[in-house]
């Protein structure tokens, strides 16, 4: 995914800690429906960009691991 879909200010533990916070209320019993619903939908909006970041993480990770595969395969002969 293009880094440019992901805003540059979007950060990964506050929109984690939002979704939590998030399921905890729908969990609750006395939240009304409409409520509900945007909250719902704001966490579905949530877990889609937390995904998106998490796949652009692996995609940087395995980037990282290729261009460093020499140093790394040398270390493991050691």
């Amino acid at each position: 995914m293009p880094k440019s879909k992901l805003k540059d200010d979007f950060d990964f533990e506050d929109a984690m800690n939002e979704l939590k916070k998030i399921t905890e209320e729908l969990e609750g019993r006395d939240v009304k429906i409409e409520d509900s619903m945007k909250k719902f939908q704001r966490g579905l909006s949530l877990a889609e960009k937390l995904r998106d970041k998490m796949k652009q993480l692996e995609n940087d990770v395995e980037e990282i691991r290729l261009k460093f595969k020499d140093v790394l395969e040398s270390e493991d002969k050691e």
